[in-house]
Parts: structure tokens; sequence; C-alpha cells
């Protein structure tokens, strides 16, 4: 407290000297702010509330952003209901396929179904007789040939890679080739104009066959015709 008291009464001293020193001047500029500046480094140093403090120079750092993605949308469910197959839908039926067609045969000529038969033995004579096996029977399927031209024509119902199938209540049975003249799987021949002629084909059967079904099948397509 003395120590401010003394600073603060030479100041005023200084001050008064310096007033009444005004006509016969001491002191040049320089030495006033000498002293001047003395005097006010005296009263700082001495006053607690002005004392020396540290200035942080440091530029304040910028925190980082932080980027918060934005939340991504999830696709509403549809609320259209999903449609179930309907099974009482029937699938198209596949366009039919002529037999002839099937057989190779030409334009000119139809190749019909006939019927059916059933037989204990077929060509019973002294030059040809077949029989079935024990048990069974023959299953005779008789086709139409017709010559729709007005030209004798010629036919052959030779191709490779025919399959005859007759289903007999589910199971399937080969067809049989045999030597008689109008089995269909070597009938070759000529057809008079507008004229007919039958062919067969042959299985062995079980007798008592409820349900039967003749498929005849070649790279053309699929023949098939329900019997009963």
């Amino acid at each position: 407290m003395r120590k401010k008291l003394s600073v603060i009464s030479a100041f005023l001293i200084f001050s008064v000297s310096l007033s009444g020193c005004s006509k016969t001047d001491k002191y040049s500029e320089a030495n006033y702010d000498v002293i001047a500046s003395y005097i006010a480094h005296a009263v700082i140093k001495n006053d607690k509330n002005m004392a020396y403090k540290l200035i942080d120079m440091e530029l304040p750092v910028k925190e980082e952003e932080t980027l918060i993605p934005e939340p991504t949308s999830i696709p509403e469910e549809s609320s259209d209901p999903v449609k179930e197959p309907d099974e009482s839908e029937v699938p198209p039926e596949k366009p039919e396929v002529k037999l002839g067609t099937v057989l190779g045969a030409d334009n000119s000529f139809d190749i019909d179904y006939v019927g059916y038969d059933v037989k204990d033995d077929l060509g019973s004579s002294d030059y040809f007789s077949l029989s079935p096996d024990e048990g069974k029977k023959f299953g005779v399927v008789t086709f139409k040939i017709t010559n729709n031209s007005d030209t004798d024509k010629n036919i052959s119902l030779l191709p490779d890679g025919i399959r005859y199938i007759l289903k007999c209540d589910g199971e399937e049975i080969r067809s049989l080739s045999t030597v008689l003249d109008n089995d269909i799987h070597y009938f070759e021949g000529q057809i008079a104009a507008h004229k007919s002629k039958n062919v067969i084909l042959i299985f062995q059967i079980t007798d008592g066959t409820k349900s039967l079904e003749i498929n005849i099948t070649s790279g053309a397509g699929t023949y098939s015709h329900t019997i009963q």
C-alpha cells in the first residue's frame, strides 16, 4: 500500500513540477516520454488489478463436423394381394397332331383310327400262326389309310424312330412286329385314287383291361387316342 502511495505521490510531484516549469523547460520531449513511461510502468506493476497475464495467441481448433448419414427409406410393401395359382384353371391343350403327320405320310393321305378288337390268336393257317403267351390275348388296333388324290399313289410307313405304345390300365405295352401284310410297321404299297386300305397294330395284353389308350410318337409329334 505504501509503495502504491509513494508512486502516486511521485507522479503528482512530477506533474506539478512540469506545470511549474513551463517557462523554463529543462527537459526535452523525449525525456518526458521516458519519465511518463516509467511512472506508468510503476503504477501497473504495483496494482493487483492490473497484473501481467499471458495471452493465448493460439487460434481455437475448429471441431470436425460429424456427418450423420441420412436414414435410408425402406420401400413399402405392396398392399396388393399375391395372386395364388388357381387350381381350377385348365392348362391350354396342345394342338392335335394328325397320325399321317406322325407317320410321315404324304399330305394326300389321311390315316384314321377305326377300331379295337381282342383275339385269341392270329393267322391260323398252314403258313402262319401266332398265339399269345399263357394268360394273355392279342389286342388289335385297326387304322384306315385313305388316298384323297385323283391319282393312284404309293405309300411307305417305314420312317425310323416311331414308338407304338398301348396304355393298359396305366401300364405301357410295346407293339409286336409281325410278318402280316397289313402290319403297320412294314406297310408299303399302292392305294388307288379315293380308295382306302386297313393296317393293324398288335399288342399282347391281359384280358379284362378296363382302360386303353394308344400313343404313337415320332420326331414330328405324338398322336394319342383313347380306346376305352
